[in-house]
């Protein structure tokens, strides 16, 4: 007899990673226009993850990643592979932030096999 239970997929953990780890998602529009869709930031952490990041990343690397230690001058960008590493966009999110000042420092995620 099939459980009753449903099994979560990888992606539904993330996103339940991403909220207890009080990451808030963005949406909306950047001063110049651009539209930010599914970015999962976390200010104070000073880290954020393009929503394909999230999904397509190993759960075991997402849970060292959400809890790093960042430099007071840095501001994480993680990114899937695939999607463009694009300092303007971060630098727009950080204006938005109230974060300008702070280096956009842009990594690739470590997806899950």
């Amino acid at each position: 007899m099939p459980s009753a239970e449903i099994a979560r997929t990888r992606e539904q953990i993330n996103f339940e990673k991403m909220e207890r780890a009080k990451f808030r998602r963005i949406d909306g529009v950047l001063p110049s226009g651009r539209w930010v869709n599914g970015w999962w930031v976390n200010e104070d952490a000073r880290i954020a993850f393009n929503n394909e990041g999230v999904e397509d990343a190993a759960s075991s690397w997402l849970d060292t990643a959400i809890t790093e230690k960042v430099p007071p001058v840095n501001f994480v960008f993680y990114f899937a592979y695939g999607t463009k590493m694009d300092e303007g966009l971060c630098n727009e999110m950080l204006e938005r932030l109230g974060l300008s000042k702070l280096d956009a420092d842009m990594r690739l995620i470590i997806p899950a096999r």
